[in-house]
């Protein structure tokens, strides 16, 4: 199993042995988010000077280079999550103001976003390619990437009106039956959690304690292992429960 870590430098990962087996980078850029394309073949890195680079990983070759946006503020964004949607192409990067761009990336050309949101604070697209979810202050939303249109949102507040948490990251699992959060409490760091979903009808699942806010979250490709990262640098692994395999 290959983990992707991102920093000063790309570095990829054998989680089983803890070794890392390749790292990379480009004109001393760091590095927020990073995204596999579902064939396994791009890497996607978001970077903190607006730029977003396609990776061939395997090779440690840098294919493309991009603006997320025009900086037309005076103000460079930091790019926070980047996600795949294969089938048009597409890659999705969202900035630290919540802003979502989709580029061709093959090509770098910017294209229109499928999806009509503003003020996103994480993104995740399903591994079969036909769900993406957005985080927003009401809570995550699930959309059709086939038809464009949103399918449900998941409360994530007891009172809309008293915020009491904010996503930080999103994830699928590989059979897409479930989507994953790592959340941050605005109350108290000692209650930061993930917490899980079933996809076809947003019931919570479970929720997993985590001891400081969750940077990032991935499933193992056979969808027994879910592995997180926060803000002291530490990785953990999970052990999927029976309800989620």
């Amino acid at each position: 199993m290959i983990l992707f870590t991102a920093g000063k430098k790309i570095g990829v990962w054998d989680v089983r042995s803890g070794r890392e087996i390749r790292s990379f980078f480009r004109d001393e850029q760091s590095y927020r988010s990073v995204a596999v394309s579902s064939d396994g073949q791009y890497l996607a890195c978001g970077g903190f000077a607006n730029v977003v680079q396609i990776w061939d990983w395997r090779w440690g070759r840098l294919l493309h280079t991009f603006k997320h946006s025009n900086e037309s503020s005076g103000k460079s964004s930091k790019i926070i999550a980047v996600a795949f949607y294969a089938h048009r192409h597409i890659l999705i990067s969202l900035d630290n103001g919540g802003s979502l761009r989709c580029h061709n990336f093959l090509t770098g050309e910017l294209i229109a976003s499928p999806i009509a949101q503003s003020s996103v604070a994480a993104i995740a697209v399903s591994p079969d390619q036909q769900l993406l979810a957005t985080a927003v202050d009401e809570g995550i939303k699930i959309w059709n990437l086939g038809t464009d249109t949103l399918i449900y949102t998941i409360p994530l507040h007891p009172d809309p009106y008293h915020k009491s948490v904010r996503v930080w990251c999103l994830a699928f699992s590989p059979d897409n039956r479930f989507v994953v959060a790592g959340l941050r409490s605005f109350k108290s760091e000692n209650n930061d959690n993930i917490r899980i979903w079933a996809v076809a009808n947003g019931e919570e699942q479970q929720s997993l304690p985590e001891p400081r806010n969750v940077t990032g979250l991935a499933f193992s490709s056979n969808g027994q292992t879910l592995i997180s990262t926060n803000a002291d640098a530490a990785v953990h692994v999970w052990q999927a429960t029976d309800s989620q395999t």
